[in-house]
């Protein structure tokens, strides 16, 4: 049983909103003086936001390949 489409690709950009806040904040906190340990913890969730993103961007685009709209 599949999910409609309207369905998956309101999720994913929900998603994908959320992350790009979460990169806006590590960017503005990275700015920001802080301690080593912080820095390390902002970097991780920098890194991890962008893997997210990332594949989020590859399910979308293999759908997409799926529907032949690639």
């Amino acid at each position: 049983m599949s999910l409609p489409e309207s369905f998956f690709e309101r999720v994913l950009g929900e998603i994908h909103q959320q992350m790009e806040g979460v990169l806006a904040l590590t960017e503005r906190l990275a700015r920001q003086p802080l301690g080593a340990d912080a820095q390390v913890c902002v970097a991780g969730v920098a890194e991890a936001a962008g893997s997210v993103r990332y594949i989020l961007q590859s399910g979308s685009d293999l759908k997409a390949a799926q529907q032949g709209q690639l």
